[in-house]
């Protein structure tokens, strides 16, 4: 089951960057600069959702 946030919480994210795909190269140079000295550890994972999904609002569900 796929639980998103609400629409009002998802654009709320929408203005903070850009997003395209690929890899943010500034992204990662900004938290390797802001965490260098700390005992943070810096994942990166992929993800890719299936084309021609349609989100339901009102049941909540994704079909297609």
């Amino acid at each position: 089951m796929l639980c998103l946030p609400s629409d009002r919480t998802l654009n709320d994210f929408k203005p903070c960057r850009p997003f395209e795909a690929g890899i943010d190269y500034d992204l990662i140079t900004q938290h390797a600069s802001t965490y260098a000295n700390t005992d943070y550890t810096l994942m990166l994972d992929e993800m890719k959702i299936k084309q021609g999904l349609v989100f339901n609002r009102n049941t909540g569900k994704l079909s297609g």
